[in-house]
């Protein structure tokens, strides 16, 4: 399982890869100011 994480902006694209399908999840990620007021 081979997994890549690019750090996009606000997004992060996860990169699945299987053995025979590719799987791309796109999650969002909140600002860390939002965690620490």
């Amino acid at each position: 399982e081979d997994k890549r994480r690019f750090r996009m902006g606000d997004y992060i694209i996860i990169y699945t890869v299987n053995s025979v399908h590719k799987i791309v999840t796109i999650c969002k990620i909140r600002h860390r100011k939002e965690v620490y007021r």
